[in-house]
């Protein structure tokens, strides 16, 4: 159930149950102390809420344990050509027009949005891409582009 449906209780007990996976309680002892403190939720609402703050603070938690002394491969610090700092995400293959050389062109590009777009929107994200960075300014807007493939991608 996601958080905007939770119920009155489920709400009330957001708080304790972050608090209670945040100090590694699991999901029995959160919610038998959550109820000996005089908290009122059925057992099926409790699982979700603390399965939802345990899947946010269980990486925290993840991550603290991780020894100090472990050094992290070289490789992990590669860039990606990816960026998923929008909530919805396009990943393209391009064909577009290079007027510099006389010839067509593919290329691999990505754009992003919040708000999930139709597909003739992501076309004009695509274009508005081509238009300030493809290929240092040499697409050509009167020949247009075609999508070869895509992959569309929503983050968490």
């Amino acid at each position: 159930m996601p958080v905007g449906d939770w119920t009155k209780s489920q709400r009330q007990a957001a708080g304790f149950a972050w608090s209670a996976a945040s100090k590694g309680l699991t999901q029995a002892e959160g919610e038998s102390q959550f109820r000996a403190g005089g908290g009122r939720i059925g057992h099926v609402a409790w699982r979700e809420v603390f399965q939802a703050a345990f899947q946010i603070v269980g990486w925290r938690e993840t991550i603290a344990s991780i020894p100090k002394n472990w050094s992290i491969p070289e490789h992990m610090f590669t860039p990606v050509s990816y960026d998923y700092t929008s909530k919805y995400n396009l990943r393209t293959e391009v064909k577009w027009f290079d007027p510099s050389v006389g010839k067509w062109r593919i290329q691999s590009i990505q754009v992003g949005s919040e708000e999930l777009l139709t597909r003739q929107d992501w076309e004009a994200q695509v274009e508005e891409w081509l238009s300030d960075y493809g290929a240092r300014g040499q697409y050509d807007p009167s020949r247009g582009f075609d999508i070869q493939e895509y992959e569309a991608m929503a983050r968490g």
